[in-house]
């Protein structure tokens, strides 16, 4: 199917961008993390703070794609130093799913592909913002891409500053959307996200969004 590349370019945006790591990025990581070697590969470089200067994110772990780990955001400093800003939940792992971070327009993204097995392909993307000194949860991307032989296509889109969902499924040929407000008390933070905290916080309209918002009747 022609969406299975859709994964893969979401994944080479941040993969294939141009790394401008330096010593002092992996000097404050290691002072950090002694224990833990860091892959420039691994590293999403930008400014998050808006202050001109390059900031940094990555996984402190392993990245082998198995484990599950936490993500730290390293913030630049006018010395040319780097200090530990916050640190997440900890980002799920799988065998058959992939993970990364980017950063762009002072934005952190992180990015989670993989398998349902025979029939789809599944993509995430969570964009964290800094507001008011801790970053959070703005918005994120929920996609099951068909392949084999189903066309059963789907995405939700999250916007938590304007607390609306738009959620679209095409299957036969035939697209319906349909827009869903909600009500959120607060924002979540990159500190508290994790699978766990990520659900629970997340409006109950909102779960199990394509088989209770978007029906497809045979023949209609």
């Amino acid at each position: 199917m022609h969406m299975i590349p859709l994964a893969a370019l979401l994944f080479a945006s941040a993969a294939t961008a141009a790394t401008p790591f330096s010593p002092k990025m992996a000097e404050a990581f290691h002072k950090q993390y002694p224990a833990i070697k860091i892959d420039p590969a691994e590293v999403a470089v930008g400014d998050l703070n808006k202050d001109g200067l390059a900031d940094f994110a990555t996984f402190a772990g392993e990245a082998n794609g198995y484990d599950d780990l936490p993500i730290a955001v390293f913030l630049a400093k006018a010395d040319g130093s780097y200090a530990l800003h916050t640190e997440s939940g900890l980002v799920m792992g799988h065998s058959r799913s992939q993970r990364s971070l980017e950063v762009q327009k002072h934005s952190l993204f992180l990015h989670r592909s993989g398998s349902n097995g025979c029939c789809s392909d599944w993509v995430e993307k969570f964009q964290f913002q800094l507001r008011d000194g801790v970053f959070v949860l703005i918005g994120e991307d929920n996609y099951t891409l068909p392949k084999g032989d189903s066309d059963d296509e789907r995405q939700t889109s999250v916007n938590y500053l304007t607390r609306e969902a738009l959620f679209w499924r095409k299957l036969h040929g035939k697209r319906k959307e349909k827009r869903l407000p909600f009500k959120m008390p607060a924002l979540m933070t990159l500190k508290a996200f994790d699978y766990d905290t990520h659900y629970n916080l997340v409006p109950k309209e909102l779960h199990g969004q394509f088989d209770d918002q978007l029906h497809f009747v045979e023949g209609k």
